[in-house]
């Protein structure tokens, strides 16, 4: 449980992280406007687009891959 309790402590800092390195990935360079500016105030436009829902974006599966991940480990070192 504390695998999947730091996962969703961290989600919201994977999403800024993962939006501030895709914008403008597929235009040229200077071509695009850059919403996303800094982490305050990237967090601050993930909030205003998609709510603070927005920020546990993808949570589903890191939590998905936290249990899994760690629900068979700890089953294989109790072999």
């Amino acid at each position: 449980s504390a695998c999947c309790l730091a996962c969703v402590f961290t989600n919201p800092l994977e999403v800024v992280k993962t939006r501030l390195q895709l914008q403008g990935e597929l235009q040229a360079r200077g071509t695009y406007p850059r919403p996303y500016r800094g982490f305050l105030a990237s967090v601050a436009a993930v909030v205003r687009a998609d709510g603070l829902c927005g920020l546990q974006k993808g949570l589903a599966a890191g939590l998905l891959y936290q249990g899994l991940m760690n629900g068979v480990r700890f089953y294989c070192y109790s072999l």
